[in-house]
């Protein structure tokens, strides 16, 4: 699988594993006097979360996305599956490590949670 892209951002290494973005049905009932009311407005992907994870990531890479959190701007998700979205990064988290073997620090347990707005 080619590598996915984020922004301008084509990631170092794809994700371990994550949600592959599929349509939700969007629906509320409210209970009446009589018995209940429901209400459906079909369904759709707008509003839905795509987490992607890594085992391990290097500094540089989460410093990438790092980046384009801070930019606070909406970005282009291409999955390389044959769709991509417009997102919003909603948090990246990771644990920061040193490896005295390594000469340089890496993330353990990396995850990215992506609002889908829209498919593009």
């Amino acid at each position: 699988m080619q590598k996915m892209i984020l922004g301008a951002y084509t990631f170092d290494r794809n994700p371990s594993q994550f949600d592959i973005p599929k349509k939700v049905k969007y629906s509320s009932n409210v209970v009446t006097y009589e018995g209940d009311a429901y209400f459906s407005w079909g369904t759709g992907i707008a509003g839905t979360h795509a987490i992607l994870e890594w085992e391990w990531m290097t500094a540089a890479a989460f410093a990438e996305f790092q980046s384009l959190l801070e930019d606070d701007s909406s970005k282009v998700w291409n999955t390389q599956l044959g769709t991509s979205y417009n997102v919003e990064i909603i948090s990246l988290d990771g644990t920061y490590l040193e490896d005295s073997l390594s000469d340089a620090p890496w993330r353990k347990g990396v995850k990215l949670d992506l609002l889908i707005r829209s498919a593009v």
